[in-house]
């Protein structure tokens, strides 16, 4: 039996006894964009075709994906839910698993609940082996991975994971099938400057399997990191030889480890550990042609969805099928039929429009541009199978952008129309009206200049050393927390004096977008957006009497409604903030005047220092009390008192006495207030009605009545006493 040719082929190789098949998938993405409704589906679209390309058309002997399996790291529920169900339908089975596990399962899946391979739990049928990596997207959190729900449903087996960044130790997973052996290495994501630092003060190890007379071990390796930085590597490989040299002369670091940036994994790095093959993960742009870089080589699966619409991630993609026998392999690739199709343009409007300079001029051209585009995809659209538009007939909205450039260097820029309207007329024709078009400006590099280079000293071309680097880095202002806070305000604090929203309350938005960015809740904002406009549209219609005044006719008089409506909601969120600062505030004085004691007596025949501490003390209690006024005269700022309305109809309902309630935090059910008796006073009212339960109410008000006029003369264990003397009377009744 000869031996697989190496490198790329499409002709079909005989399956034997000896020949591993494995299909190679990356960065699927699962839930991107699940809440759009043309596009939520795309990601399970495609990871459907793979799981049903691995195990009906190709039959392979395991399924490897290199990380990014989940957008989130915290999937939605809907999300893990519709991964388990496809899981299931692919990969249980009575499908015999040919190949056998030769290492030992606890060192290759410690965060398995059960550390065993999902094939040889005799629980459970496996017909299609998953073997899973995490990605800097499903990075564990807290130690764990959603991954992790997967492995512990049997679905896949999760490996790769580093338990220590002190010392990473990569254990081989070790397969055998006939007479082929392959160890299987994975190394989930790792924030790439620390797992860069690992490599250069070697840190990190690769387990070699222990040497057996007459068995050759073909190692293969799954990593999910930036390539080099950002992939330049990877493009610089992917061109002609002569062309790749070019290049590397051009930068001398792109693909090596030895200077520049640390926000990557560089080829070289990987060189001495043994490996035959590096299937790498994390890069959306797709090579899955081997390219040989420092005695391995490496391929580039790349995306199986559209995350953006760059020029690195337009191209078609694919997946692979790669085929082992012995220490030779045969990669062989295939385009995915469920994509949706997907045009890019960019124009120079200096070139392509140069007398146009008119609005109108513009508008026309970019709209004669927007349909070619159109037509270009209505082509790739013929190419998408009809039963898979059936089941999925969103995938016949394209995506689109039309990257526009309106600079001229030898005159003023050309006029810019409104490009958001603009796209929006193609939302019945295009998957992303929103961003359909997109400005751009040029970039050119000073001259002398390389690119990935920076020049100091004036030098052109000289790399900046890694202390000059970090150097920087540390000088580079830092936001935090309250920074962020700090602008949150500042920009609804702008928003509310330029009166530009007349609807939504500026401190409850800012409120659901601090639980959004700082408590980690997804749906904050969308959540308090709807509620927001469903109280305000109530309160509004309301106040026009239902539809029945004549001002709900009038634009003038519904915006009017809103803003004194949008004001009471601020003037409330204003009180409600006071008055949670006082509390705050009472409560430190309270201990306060509770430690001034035990200070006194402490401090006694300590005059000088006895001073200093209370004098300290109304220091603060003076610097509190001037924060309070601060706060109140802002929020009468954000929140005037409400002025009087254009609408017609009768005076407001007074409100009840006591404090206005406080607005609800996201997330928190409002609370039931009591019903008001009799006047609001409660004391001289009429008894109330109840409905005829069987009950004689009239005995138990009276006796309540006497219970309530002696309450006032009566000691503790009296109203105890007159309590069971009241139970006796109404079981007597």
């Amino acid at each position: 039996m000869t031996a697989l040719p190496t490198g790329p082929s499409r002709a079909s190789a005989p399956t034997d006894a000896d020949t591993f098949k494995f299909l190679l998938s990356t960065d699927n993405h699962l839930g991107f964009a699940e809440r759009d409704p043309r596009r939520g589906d795309d990601s399970f679209t495609t990871f459907e075709e793979v799981l049903r390309a691995a195990r009906v058309e190709h039959e392979v002997d395991a399924l490897l994906l290199g990380g990014d399996l989940f957008h989130d790291n915290k999937p939605s529920l809907g999300c893990l839910t519709r991964a388990c169900a496809l899981f299931k339908t692919y990969v249980m089975g009575d499908r015999p698993v040919a190949m056998r596990l030769l290492s030992d399962p606890k060192c290759n899946f410690p965060t398995h609940a059960v550390p065993v391979a999902n094939f040889q739990d005799p629980n459970v049928n496996i017909a299609l082996p998953v073997f899973a990596i995490h990605g800097n997207h499903d990075d564990p959190v807290g130690g764990t991975s959603a991954l992790d729900i997967l492995a512990a449903g049997s679905y896949i087996n999760y490996f790769g994971h580093v338990s220590s960044l002190e010392e990473i130790v990569v254990e081989p997973i070790l397969l055998r099938k006939g007479g082929t052996f392959v160890a299987l290495y994975g190394l989930g994501n790792v924030r790439d400057e620390r797992l860069h630092r690992c490599f250069r003060m070697k840190k990190v190890h690769f387990v070699r399997p222990k040497p057996v007379e007459g068995r050759r071990w073909f190692n293969i390796l799954i990593v999910h990191q930036n390539r080099g930085v950002r992939g330049r590597g990877a493009r610089v490989h992917a061109t002609e030889p002569s062309a790749a040299a070019a290049a590397a002369a051009a930068t001398p670091h792109a693909t090596t480890g030895t200077g520049g940036s640390k926000a990557g994994i560089y080829e070289d790095m990987l060189a001495g550990f043994g490996m035959d093959l590096v299937i790498w993960g994390n890069e959306h742009e797709q090579y899955m042609t081997p390219q040989p870089s420092h005695g391995f080589d490496i391929i580039q699966p790349g995306s199986t969805v559209f995350t953006s619409i760059s020029p690195q991630e337009c191209n078609p993609k694919q997946y692979g099928v790669l085929e082992v026998r012995g220490t030779s392999y045969r990669l062989t690739p295939f385009m995915l039929r469920s994509m949706r199709p997907v045009v890019r343009r960019t124009v120079e409007l200096r070139r392509e429009l140069p007398h146009g300079r008119t609005l109108d001029a513009v508008e026309t051209f970019l709209r004669q541009v927007i349909e070619d585009m159109v037509d270009e995809a209505e082509e790739q659209l013929q190419r998408v199978p009809d039963e898979v538009l059936q089941f999925h007939p969103q995938l016949k909205y394209p995506l689109m952008r039309l990257a526009v450039d309106f600079t001229d260097a030898d005159s003023a820029p050309y006029p810019q129309p409104n490009l958001q309207r603009l796209g929006q007329q193609y939302t019945d024709v295009v998957a992303n009206p929103s961003d359909l078009l997109k400005p751009v400006k040029p970039k050119p590099l000073p001259p002398g200049r390389v690119l990935g280079t920076t020049t100091r000293h004036g030098k052109p071309g000289e790399r900046l050393e890694d202390e000059e680097v970090l150097d920087m880095l540390s000088r580079a202002p830092q936001l935090n927390t309250l920074d962020i806070r700090m602008k949150m305000a500042q920009v609804f604090r702008q928003s509310a004096a330029d009166a530009s929203c007349a609807l939504l309350s500026e401190p409850e938005m800012s409120a659901a977008v601090y639980a959004f960015a700082e408590k980690c809740e997804r749906d904050a904002i969308d959540e308090r957006l709807v509620e927001l406009l469903n109280i305000s549209q109530k309160h509004i219609w309301k106040q026009m009497e239902n539809g029945n005044s004549d001002a709900v006719l009038r634009p003038d008089a519904v915006l009017e409604a809103a803003r004194s409506y949008k004001q009471q909601l601020n003037r409330r969120c204003a009180q409600h903030m006071l008055s949670e600062l006082s509390e705050k505030q009472q409560g430190h004085a309270k201990g306060d005047n509770e430690n001034d004691d035990e200070e006194e007596e402490a401090e006694e025949g300590e005059e000088d220092e006895d001073g200093e501490g209370r004098t300290a003390r109304r220091r603060r209690r003076h610097e509190a009390e001037q924060q309070q006024q601060r706060l109140s005269d802002q929020f009468e700022r954000i929140a005037p008192p409400p002025s009087t309305t254009a609408v017609e109809g009768p005076p407001p309902v007074p409100q009840p006495h006591g404090p206005p309630p406080g607005p609800r935090r996201h997330g928190e059910r409002p609370r039931r207030r009591p019903r008001s008796e009799g006047g609001g006073g409660g004391g001289g009212g009429a008894c109330r009605t109840y409905r005829a339960d069987g009950l004689h109410r009239s005995t138990i008000d009276r006796l309540v009545a006497e219970a309530v006029r002696e309450n006032d003369a009566m000691t503790r264990c009296g109203r105890r006493r007159r309590t069971v003397d009241v139970d006796e009377a109404m079981r007597g009744a």
